[in-house]
């Protein structure tokens, strides 16, 4: 994080802000990962500065950082209050969960509770149809930054990786909207057998993946591949028979066309089906079954011990590490066997003390994915997000728009990904708090307010999270505040954006 760092080229074409924020903080992935050991060189339970005091607080803190989208004050506060366990549990049921501020703005999107041929009708056939996915896409920017129900955004966004659907696919404008409310979000924290069901009789799933067009007389592996290579038992755990007798189990399953009043609900035809024998990972599904061979893979896959361990092994690189230690994966997988499937034991096995444990320092940090980056930022200074429509252009420039990832697999969770993107997110930074993307602000004078100019930097680490940025973060940001005889509005904007560009910031 040196200006020594910097490679004199990469700055060319940027605003006047933006470039003093990427010569504060240096560029390219590899200064960042390089000071990744000094700006979280802590284990697990080793207490952030200035915020965590005891074992038990920090303890806490880090669970908080992994179930939220990051810090907030009052939540903050609200989480100490409960410890850890009730602060978990609280999490796990976001019905307890009172949320009147993102209720009263979803009211401003009403195509987020209509059915598929609801928004058919008043949107896609009128020629408005990119109106219902650009309200999925900022209402989940809204969700995952102001709601409460931080686990539960959280883990909507999991699913909706796994069980990844390309929003901009034709009739996915009209049927992503139904499939993100009634099958991701109805059972994120449920239990993951009823899920991977109403996802295989879901019309977003049926189109995306081609299964509506599979029938007996011309069979479309598709679905069947990625439903037990992606959804459930992983790369290697099945043969290319397993892919053509499951695709010969959901013949006939399909969903009723724009025409039909009830467009999008689930239909099996039966003159489709391949109604023969099959053998499915060596269990026998006998003739003449009907829809019901189809729901017998989905029992088959979702209760085998390789989707256990594939599930856990993706919780926990979500949560804990990109390399999680197998204990921990064991301890999550039992968890799943045990409860057949439930959801939320599988996080109170993955958040348990002697679990979190099994992490040792070598394997942290995780770099914040774009969206997570800018929701912590929202988080942390309570903006206001009059339109959050305009954040998805930015997230679509640095390369995480919700719902548009072009394949099956989802958008991917590994530093390499995105470890090597970093100035998108320092020129969002700049341009956030230089107040240029329309419909977002963020208070920045009232964060200084009577703070003298030699403690800014460590100001601005305490409300953006609580105390924890690096030390050498905040010596270098501070070292840059010095460098001015006096505080402005410019300087106080670049500081801020100067904090969020920090490696610190980026991981979590």
């Amino acid at each position: 994080m040196t200006r020594t760092d910097l490679n004199p080229t990469a700055t060319e074409g940027l605003s006047p802000m933006s470039r003093r924020v990427a010569l504060g903080v240096g560029l390219g992935g590899a200064a960042l990962f390089a000071t990744s050991s000094r700006a979280r060189g802590q284990s697990p339970t080793a207490p952030p500065p200035s915020t965590a005091t005891t074992p038990a607080v920090a303890t806490l803190r880090f669970l908080f950082d992994r179930i939220t989208y990051g810090y907030n004050a009052a939540m903050w506060q609200r989480a100490q209050a409960l410890g850890y366990t009730a602060f978990l549990e609280e999490q796990l049921h976001p019905e307890w969960i009172a949320d009147p501020r993102v209720d009263a703005m979803l009211t401003q999107f009403p195509s987020l509770s209509m059915t598929s041929k609801q928004i058919y009708d008043q949107y896609y056939a009128l020629g408005q149809g990119n109106t219902p996915p650009a309200e999925l896409r900022a209402v989940a920017i809204l969700r995952a930054s102001l709601s409460g129900r931080q686990l539960h955004e959280r883990m909507v966004e999991f699913w909706n990786d796994h069980f990844s659907i390309d929003q901009s696919d034709s009739q996915e404008l009209v049927l992503k909207t139904a499939e993100d409310r009634d099958v991701v979000r109805a059972h994120a924290l449920g239990n993951f057998q009823d899920m991977l069901v109403a996802s295989a009789r879901s019309a977003a799933m049926a189109f995306y993946l081609g299964n509506y067009r599979n029938t007996a007389a011309s069979p479309n592996e598709n679905y069947g591949r990625e439903l037990m290579e992606l959804h459930t038992l992983g790369v290697g755990n099945y043969t290319e028979h397993d892919v053509r007798e499951v695709a010969r189990c959901f013949t006939g399953w399909s969903f009723l066309q724009h025409a039909d009043p009830n467009y999008g609900d689930f239909v099996f035809n039966p003159v489709s089906h391949d109604s023969g024998a099959k053998v499915v990972l060596g269990q026998s599904i006998a003739a003449g079954g009907g829809v019901q061979d189809g729901e017998r893979v989905l029992r088959i896959l979702a209760m085998h011990p390789a989707t256990a361990q594939f599930i856990a092994l993706k919780l926990c690189r979500w949560f804990i590490a990109y390399t999680p230690p197998q204990p921990l994966v064991d301890r999550v997988a039992d968890a799943y066997l045990r409860t057949r499937g439930e959801i939320k034991a599988m996080i109170r096995a993955l958040f348990d003390p002697p679990s979190i444990a099994l992490v040792t320092q070598d394997r942290l940090p995780k770099l914040k994915r774009p969206f997570h980056l800018v929701c912590s930022i929202f988080r942390a200074l309570d903006a206001n997000l009059a339109q959050p429509a305009q954040l998805t252009h930015e997230l679509a420039k640095m390369g995480h728009q919700p719902f548009v990832w072009p394949t099956p697999k989802g958008y991917p969770d590994s530093t390499e990904a995105w470890g090597s993107g970093l100035l998108p997110r320092w020129t969002f930074a700049s341009a956030l708090f230089s107040d240029s993307i329309s419909g977002v602000s963020i208070a920045v004078a009232p964060i200084f307010a009577n703070v003298p100019q030699s403690q800014l930097a460590a100001a601005v680490s305490q409300r953006l999270t609580g105390g924890a940025l690096a030390r050498t973060d905040v010596a270098e940001i501070q070292t840059y505040v010095d460098a001015f005889p006096a505080l402005t509005d410019t300087l106080e904007r670049e500081v801020m954006a100067l904090a969020v560009a920090s490696p610190s910031f980026q991981l979590y």
